[in-house]
């Protein structure tokens, strides 16, 4: 194994990103859908033979903006392939293979340890979720072989983007990157995600001017549904007069949802529009 007190040749826009994350506050939902991407990178011959390493262990450098998950598993192996490619130009790598994606949800403060390299690698990844919010989460990084603990990284990611946090194996495989990809904070509802079911919803209420004015008609509203189907926020699109808009919101805010899921099946926070209608006997 390579060591790690070994001077650097690091790009300095790398060296920058490795200042630690601070801790995103943790959500009331306590746990977190997470996509853990393992690659294994290799030096050209020119590197390898030299005295230093072109990967610090612990680097952490985000990844920025990721594509959505596309429908097809070949949609996936693009954007994996597409990932690899970067890494080997901005590391000056050989040659950067993909290992495995992985998909898990998190509990805030549990570690959690994710599949090796390979069956022979005795390196271990471990992974506690600290805290996530609608915007952020922050994850801790262990790389270890035994009893030695070669990378220990915090890192806060946005959660519709992602990060690389890098570390060390043996000769097989040279360097590691993992990237972290949180679960998208609020999606709207589209294809492969199914929508909130209202399981309790409470009538909205006439004011007593717009009952006298005898108005009637629809709002529609703009509802933000977190992953336990509870209501967030709700917005006005189009509303009624004499505060029929504002009691259809005050309506909403009070029901309740089985929540929208993934296309695996996980429950998730969306947007979602829906209507109220004002009607007079």
């Amino acid at each position: 194994m390579r060591n790690p007190a070994a001077p650097l040749a690091l790009p300095l826009a790398l060296a920058l990103s490795l200042a630690a994350a601070a801790a995103a506050p943790a959500a009331a939902d306590p746990s977190l859908a997470t996509r853990f991407l393992l690659l294994a990178g290799h030096p050209t011959a020119e590197a390898a033979d030299s005295e230093g390493v072109l990967v610090i262990p612990g680097l952490v450098m985000p990844l920025g903006d990721r594509a959505p998950d596309g429908p097809s598993a070949e949609a996936a192996v693009r954007e994996v392939t597409a990932l690899a490619s970067n890494l080997t130009r901005t590391l000056r790598l050989e040659e950067v293979e993909v290992l495995y994606t992985h998909p898990q949800r998190l509990a805030v403060g549990e570690e959690t340890t994710l599949p090796p390299p390979s069956a022979s690698s005795p390196v271990r990844i471990e992974v506690t979720l600290q805290g996530f919010n609608r915007e952020l989460a922050t994850y801790r990084v262990r790389f270890t072989d035994g009893a030695k603990t070669f990378a220990d990284s915090v890192v806060s990611v946005p959660r519709d983007k992602r990060a690389l946090v890098g570390g060390l194996d043996g000769e097989e495989a040279p360097y590691l990157f993992l990237v972290v990809e949180p679960a998208v904070g609020v999606q709207r509802v589209e294809e492969g995600i199914t929508p909130p079911r209202v399981v309790e919803k409470p009538a909205p209420a006439y004011t007593a001017e717009a009952r006298a004015a005898r108005i009637q008609g629809v709002v529609i509203l703009q509802a933000t549904i977190d992953e336990r189907g509870i209501v967030e926020r709700v917005d006005i699109l189009k509303g009624l007069p004499l505060g029929l808009g504002e009691a259809a919101a005050e309506t909403v805010r009070r029901w309740r949802f089985e929540p929208a899921r993934d296309r695996d099946g996980e429950p998730i926070a969306v947007t979602y529009n829906l209507t109220v209608n004002f009607t007079l006997e």
